[in-house]
């Protein structure tokens, strides 16, 4: 939201005659995607070093457990 407020602001008092306009625009919304897309995938890269659940957890059986005890209580409500 931040860069459409920005684009918003800034654009209309740059004096660009012609196709030019249109250029700039796009150059703005590529190099937006593309900070995107660079940010996007070092994320995904580090993602799959890690696990997405915390092994060696001494309190992760229980929550498992109080989750499944839930989740079973409200399929069983949802059935009748």
């Amino acid at each position: 939201m931040r860069v459409i407020d920005l684009v918003w602001v800034i654009e209309p008092n740059a004096n660009f005659t012609g196709p030019q306009i249109n250029l700039n625009i796009l150059l703005d919304l590529a190099a937006a995607l593309g900070l995107g897309g660079i940010w996007v995938a070092m994320f995904a890269r580090q993602l799959q070093n890690r696990p997405l659940m915390a092994f060696n957890d001494p309190q992760m059986e229980s929550v498992l457990e109080q989750a499944h005890e839930h989740h079973d209580e409200g399929f069983i409500e949802a059935a009748k």
